[in-house]
């Protein structure tokens, strides 16, 4: 019983002292606060996740099945977190805890998340000319950044007489310039916004004969990466 009422005691201070730091801390959380609070870290607050019937076709998650370790910047203290994925229809993450519950942590309390190798990061009204505020996977950096929204859509069709669903991907793709966003819906658009480097560009991927609605995502990403090494 005196530990239960402990636990809470020490997480609010633990909390105001880890808050009271510079934004821009990105020092993760000592490795003896996982053994000593474990499930009662905040990052493990949140909401219980049932997930969807088993009868719909296709995933919304990333990655499809099963489980990434991933770090999550939570109320601006970052934490590692052994499994993680990301809803990209709901655009939620979710988090298996050391309790093996899967929860959905408070999503604006969230800034920025790794998946795997992926990074993802939030944008908010911030950010000019942005669909919708939310999570962005930050593809390529440097002058020019490549976002991608990670999208799904939840389809119905009458197959026999039967209704079914099926999730399927519907993924946009961003060009960062400050805090500037633009959404790439053409090849079209993709060189009006690299114009000053447009011949250099075409140029490098005339060889590749990548077709932009097949390989919208490398096309855009070997573009801009031409464009911010030249």
């Amino acid at each position: 019983m005196r530990k239960k009422l402990l636990i809470p005691i020490l997480m609010l201070l633990f909390c105001n002292t880890l808050q009271a730091k510079e934004k821009s801390d990105t020092s993760h959380l000592p490795e003896s606060y996982y053994t000593t609070f474990g499930s009662d870290l905040p990052v493990y607050s949140g909401r219980l996740f049932l997930g969807y019937a088993s009868s719909i076709k296709g995933s919304p998650y990333i990655p499809e099945t099963g489980w990434l370790p991933g770090d999550i910047q939570y109320n601006n203290i970052w934490y590692k977190v052994g499994g993680i994925k990301f809803d990209a229809y709901t655009g939620e993450l979710i988090i298996y805890t050391p309790n093996q519950f899967s929860i959905l942590p408070v999503k604006y309390r969230i800034s920025n998340f790794t998946l795997g190798e992926k990074k993802f990061i939030r944008l908010d009204s911030t950010v000019k000319s942005a669909t919708r505020a939310g999570f962005y996977e930050l593809l390529a950096d440097g002058d020019l950044k490549v976002l991608a929204r990670r999208n799904a859509t939840l389809e119905q069709k009458i197959e026999q007489q039967v209704l079914e669903y099926e999730f399927l991907r519907a993924d946009e793709f961003f060009l960062q310039r400050n805090d500037q966003l633009t959404k790439i819906v053409s090849k079209r658009k993709l060189y009006e916004l690299l114009k000053d480097k447009k011949k250099l560009i075409k140029k490098t991927l005339r060889p590749l004969g990548l077709n932009f609605k097949k390989n919208k995502e490398v096309l855009i990403l070997k573009a801009v990466e031409t464009y911010n090494q030249n």
